[in-house]
C-alpha cells in the first residue's frame, strides 16, 4: 500500500493514475488530450507510476498502451480521491 500513499502526492498523478484505472490500455496521448496536460508531463508521471510498480505497459504496434498493475486496486476501493473543479 506505500506505493498508493506516495503515488497521491501530486493531482497531475492522481488524475493519470484514475484514467488509467478507468480507461485501461489508454496511451500518453490520449491521457494527455483527456487531462489537458502537455504529453511530457503525463510520460514523467507514468514513469514514476511504472517505477512503483502501479501501472504497467504493453507495446501494441507503434504505440505503448498503459493499464493498472495486476496487484493494484486503490483506485477501485476508493482509496484514492482526485479533486475536480
Amino acid at each position: 500500500m506505500q506505493a498508493a500513499v506516495s503515488n497521491t502526492k501530486s493531482d497531475t498523478r492522481k488524475c493519470v493514475l484514475k484514467k488509467n484505472c478507468e480507461e485501461p490500455g489508454v496511451t500518453g496521448k490520449e491521457l494527455s488530450v483527456k487531462l489537458g496536460v502537455d504529453e511530457s508531463t503525463i510520460h514523467w508521471h507514468i514513469s514514476r507510476l511504472k517505477d512503483e510498480n502501479v501501472i504497467r505497459d504493453k507495446k501494441d504496434g507503434r504505440h505503448r498502451k498503459y493499464y493498472p498493475a495486476n496487484n493494484f486496486s486503490a483506485i477501485q476501493d476508493n482509496k484514492i480521491s482526485v479533486m475536480s473543479d
